[in-house]
């Protein structure tokens, strides 16, 4: 079991780089910052920093999700169960949520929106857990279709990864 979770946190790497690549290749963005791995920013819920050709500066945040075939997207709402620890998603200090399908479909979220439909819709959505060895997180399950219509995200083909059959 152990080994499952490993692989998923290597899924959720190989997302975070086919996002790097994105952002790498816009025109309108200056510079590139991967932070997932600086404790600051994981706190903060940040994987990375971009800055535009403006000088703006901002904040995104990367799901990596194996499940493009069930229709669905998994909006996290609590991280651990057993600390009771609020899902990146409402915690997260992002400007941008970075939701990429490992089949190559890559959605972009103002995150303050999706914070504010979460908090007003989380009663209306079936929610799931998902485990691994050491804790269980709750999110709802929302039609893609339903909140593509209600939250109009940018949505991009930039190149899936090979799932190798672990979820």
């Amino acid at each position: 079991m152990t080994h499952k979770f490993w692989d998923s946190m290597k899924i959720g790497k190989q997302g975070e780089k086919k996002v790097d690549e994105f952002l790498n290749n816009k025109k309108n963005i200056r510079n590139v910052i991967d932070v997932s791995d600086n404790e600051e920013y994981m706190e903060k819920g940040i994987d990375f920093l971009i800055e535009t050709e403006s000088g703006n500066k901002q904040g995104i945040e990367v799901k990596t999700d194996t499940y493009y075939s069930s229709g669905n997207f998994f909006l996290e709402y609590i991280a651990n169960t057993n600390k009771n620890k609020t899902g990146a998603l409402l915690s997260s200090h992002a400007k941008w949520l970075f939701y990429y399908f490992i089949d190559g479909t890559l959605y972009i979220f103002k995150l303050s929106d999706l914070k504010k439909w979460i908090k007003k819709n989380k009663k209306k959505y079936k929610k799931v857990s998902s485990q691994n060895p050491t804790y269980k997180s709750l999110g709802l399950l929302v039609s893609r279709e339903e909140l593509i219509e209600e939250l109009n995200p940018s949505i991009y083909q930039i190149g899936g990864i090979q799932d190798d059959g672990v979820a």
